[in-house]
């Protein structure tokens, strides 16, 4: 595949612009909603559950000034975000942002809940010669590393990852199809197994099986680090409720199929295929080595792998999802990723992708103002409300049927 994977990463660029255009209050859930540490909304009132979150942009409830989804009119009452919708389900205050974004730097609000930051992943070093940041929210275990001091026992603590860490890999494999392609390739992942390791697993003649198999270890070495630091981390102090949510199969994505489209101009679609095969067969790995070292009555794990599939592949008119494959935010100027998709990373989408600008813009094939509505991703990457809306109920689901609701 000639083409690298488009990089989840805000550049600093449209960070701060997306901040100063953007930037939204931010408090405790606003109102009545306000409560201490300990979910307690007042004198001689019962706790209510406190929600804390960490992950990715699927999580981020305000990082850069808005969430990466479709934006609503009035940017005081933005869209929920699934872990929203867990916590509303719950009677918890709406889990704000704990890092904000200003200009260079991340600021926290020790009264907001929601550790998550957009483009998070596990391991934010892309060679072995990059320095180890313990400070930057955007890795995910510095996130467990910095919230574990305001975790409490009786907190609910909702936690996802995996899926940037596998589009990384995504470029870093299809892109080793020359000498400094491979040593890029393998460098990235001696970032977390022994360089040892990984020579073993490539051996002397690398090709597509051997690095592959690296490739595969490596991911499931991510899901072990962050075992490890949910164990250390959150469970250790106590917490008797954690929900997980695994990682998606990134090739349902808008993106992955532009990717894909662009570097096919030979096999085509047998191309795509195996390359499919082989980031399914990592997104398992991974799964499945989160599944087996939170294996205990204090984690659910949510297999929003197989959620996510069904509902923008298997069945989604079930759902009340008429486009799973075009993003619903608008073409932009300056707002396109490098396959000419709309992408939330990009400010100018952001600015477009809003009820108002969509509604009074309905593309062709389309008849109501609400088209939006029952599309599944808002961009190339990331869901519309609506498709949060039903992870968000899948999960509110599992946890009924366990009693943690």
């Amino acid at each position: 595949m000639a083409q690298r994977f488009h990089s989840r990463h805000f550049n600093g660029t449209f960070a701060a612009l997306a901040c100063a255009l953007l930037m939204v209050a931010c408090g405790g859930g606003g109102g009545d909603d306000r409560h201490d540490g300990n979910g307690n909304t007042g004198p001689g009132n019962p706790p209510r559950p406190v929600v804390k979150v960490f992950g990715d942009s699927l999580m981020d409830s305000g990082t850069f000034g808005f969430k990466v989804t479709v934006q609503n009119s009035g940017p005081a009452r933005p869209f929920q975000v699934f872990p929203e919708v867990v916590a509303s389900s719950m009677g918890a205050s709406a889990p704000c942002p704990f890092f904000n974004f200003a200009l260079t730097t991340f600021l926290y609000n020790p009264l907001c809940n929601n550790f998550a930051v957009a483009s998070g992943r596990i391991n934010t070093r892309g060679d072995v010669n990059a320095v180890v940041d313990t400070s930057t929210p955007l890795n995910i275990l510095n996130q467990i590393s910095i919230g574990s001091g305001f975790v409490q026992a009786s907190d609910v603590v909702i936690i996802d990852g995996g899926a940037n860490d596998i589009a990384d890999l995504v470029g870093s494999y299809f892109g080793a199809t020359t000498p400094d392609g491979i040593t890029s390739l393998t460098s990235k992942l001696s970032t977390v197994l022994p360089a040892s390791t990984v020579a073993s697993l490539v051996g002397s003649n690398p090709n597509p099986i051997s690095l592959n198999a690296a490739s595969t270890a490596y991911i499931q070495a991510v899901a072990q680090q962050l075992v490890q630091a949910i164990n250390d981390k959150i469970l250790a102090r106590g917490v008797r409720k954690v929900v997980v949510v695994n990682a998606v199969d990134i090739t349902t994505t808008p993106l992955f199929a532009g990717v894909m489209s662009a570097a096919s101009a030979g096999p085509g679609s047998l191309q795509r295929a195996a390359a499919q095969l082989v980031v399914q067969g990592w997104t398992t790995a991974f799964n499945n080595a989160l599944a087996a070292g939170l294996a205990t009555s204090r984690v659910q794990i949510v297999d929003l792998n197989t959620q996510f599939t069904r509902f923008v592949t298997s069945s989604p008119t079930q759902y009340g999802l008429t486009n799973t494959s075009t993003p619903a935010c608008p073409k932009v100027n300056g707002g396109l990723d490098k396959v000419g998709l709309p992408s939330l990373s990009q400010p100018a989408t952001v600015l477009a992708c809003n009820v108002a600008n969509m509604s009074a813009h309905i593309p062709v094939g389309e008849t109501s103002p609400n088209w939006w509505q029952n599309y599944a991703f808002a961009d190339d990457f990331h869901p519309t409300p609506a498709l949060h809306g039903l992870i968000g109920n899948a999960i509110v689901q599992q946890l009924q049927r366990v009693g943690w609701l």
